[in-house]
């Protein structure tokens, strides 16, 4: 039997530790609780093997963690490309450092949306709309007023105004065909590795 400082010589660890030990797992295998006036007692085989025990669970859970972080980094196949082996081992990452990597990602992502170097399509599309609109206002306005400085007759101002707006209809169509084409994936996608 052993106190609770001659365990924690044996087990190579600090009596902090092996008081959070003892918090962590309330099964934490004393044999004598400590009172005043008398210490803990310990069976050093039995918290040898109550301490074995709690290694292979964490080990087990770890691993599960470790196949839940691969499920995870699969799902996320679709929007990067796989990481590539590490090129000085030949060995692939572990599923923490692809973690990492992920993270990194994402933060030099955010940086880019910060910077204006990387904008939202939505935001984009929101901003064209609206100086398309304001263009198309702005043009027919100009188009009345030059009709009526040319003193061209309702008929004429509106045989204008319609082949305009026609122009206008196939420059939105033609911007929109531009957009729909599917350009190189490394044209579009920003290298954030």
């Amino acid at each position: 039997m052993l106190n609770k400082r001659e365990l924690a010589r044996r087990l190579k660890v600090s009596l902090p530790t092996l008081t959070a030990w003892m918090e962590r797992w309330p099964e934490f295998p004393v044999a004598q609780r400590g009172t005043n006036g008398s210490s803990y007692r310990f069976d050093v085989e039995a918290v040898f093997a109550f301490l074995s025990e709690r290694r292979d669970e964490e080990a087990q859970q770890k691993a599960g963690r470790d196949e839940q972080l691969m499920a995870l980094q699969l799902s996320f196949a679709d929007l990067f490309p796989a990481p590539a082996p590490l090129a000085d081992s030949g060995r692939r990452m572990s599923p923490k450092e692809e973690i990492d990597l992920w993270k990194l990602r994402d933060l030099k992502r955010k940086e880019a949306e910060r910077s204006g170097l990387l904008v939202v399509a939505e935001q984009v599309e929101q901003m064209f709309g609206a100086a398309f609109a304001r263009l198309s206002r702005d043009s027919m306005s100009f188009i009345r007023r030059l009709g009526q400085q040319e003193r061209w007759s309702d008929a004429q101002l509106r045989a204008v105004e319609t082949r305009f707006a026609d122009m206008q209809r196939q420059s939105v169509r033609d911007a929109l065909a531009l957009l729909d084409t599917d350009a190189d994936a490394d044209e579009r996608q920003l290298n954030l590795t």
